[in-house]
């Protein structure tokens, strides 16, 4: 993601001022914008997640980004509940990097989930649909 100086000083003081990494703002920045392009593609234009949607696809994001370690990253980036997510979304607004609509607040990510019991990975189920092929670590060959 291509950002200015302005975007990049606004995200040091949010990581400041509320305690999650830079790379958590800069994932909630990724998120929208592969979100909306995932939207247009399927729905043919582009439309407003509603935050509950917002929230799903965060997780879903950080699954397909980092597989089996999704929720330690969140973790890391201090990203432990869907209000965490929505405190991350509403900075951003704040700080006129994202937008909302006159019915979207902070209280409607609080108390969807937890990171830790949405973001594992389920790794059997893409090794036995195919979409994970087994390698051999020795000898490189896939079964």
């Amino acid at each position: 993601m291509n950002m200015n100086n302005e975007a990049v000083e606004v995200i040091q003081r949010l990581s400041k001022q509320y305690n999650y990494y830079r790379e958590a703002y800069l994932f909630t920045l990724e998120v929208i914008h592969l979100s909306s392009q995932k939207i247009k593609k399927s729905e043919g234009k582009p439309r407003h997640l509603s935050c509950g949607e917002f929230a799903n696809e965060f997780v879903d994001f950080a699954k397909l980004k980092f597989g089996i370690l999704a929720d330690t990253v969140l973790e890391q980036w201090n990203v432990h509940t869907s209000k965490d997510i929505g405190i991350l979304v509403f900075s951003l607004i704040e700080s006129g990097m994202m937008s909302k609509n006159e019915n979207d607040s902070l209280e409607q990510f609080d108390g969807l989930f937890e990171i830790k019991d949405v973001s594992r990975y389920d790794w059997k189920k893409d090794f036995d649909s195919g979409n994970i092929q087994y390698m051999h670590f020795t000898t490189g060959i896939k079964n």
